[in-house]
């Protein structure tokens, strides 16, 4: 890695520390965003996950209310799975509900949180997804409280109690409508 590009990565690094008042967000620029992120994944822990911003007939979005927050639907890939296997899975699972297709090409948010002390980078592949309208059942063994159709544009009530990476997922794919 570049010295200037070294440099950014131990000031990147810095931010992160769980030890610090790391910031709510961090974004940050580098000249090869696959060496960033492959320093990354190996200075912390890494997970694959996948998850939908899906859609009924009636144009409606399927979300989740976990821990305090609303969510979309998403989880880690297991062995052997393929990234959008796993996101199919996911949404299924953690909404009771079946038939789901994939309507997009996957993009990539990524995120860290502490878990048992060891700081984990988290890589979730979301994907437009469609499935007809049916009753959610919330996995509660996941803490997922509520499975809700909301209407779109995603009210601003709603938004605010979003995580900022969902938050980007909205738009991204709010942005592709327009």
């Amino acid at each position: 890695m570049p010295k200037g590009d070294q440099d950014s990565y131990s000031s990147i690094l810095k931010a992160l520390n769980p030890a610090t008042d790391a910031p709510k967000s961090l974004l940050f620029k580098s000249d090869d965003l696959a060496v960033t992120l492959n320093c990354l994944k190996q200075d912390f822990v890494f997970l694959m996950a996948g998850g939908g911003f899906v859609q009924d007939e009636h144009g409606d979005l399927l979300m989740i209310h976990r821990r305090g927050f609303w969510d979309l639907p998403k989880g880690k890939a297991e062995p052997g799975e393929t990234i959008e296997q796993t996101a199919v899975r996911e949404v299924e699972e953690e909404c009771g509900i079946r038939n789901v297709a994939l309507d997009s090409e996957g993009f990539s948010t990524f995120h860290l949180y502490t878990e048992a002390g060891v700081v984990v980078l988290k890589e979730s592949v979301w994907y437009r997804m469609s499935t007809q309208r049916q009753r959610l059942i919330p996995q509660t063994e996941e803490d997922i409280t509520k499975a809700e159709w909301k209407s779109l544009p995603i009210s601003d009530d709603i938004r605010t109690s979003c995580y900022a990476s969902i938050l980007e997922v909205l738009d991204h794919f709010n942005e592709e409508e327009r």
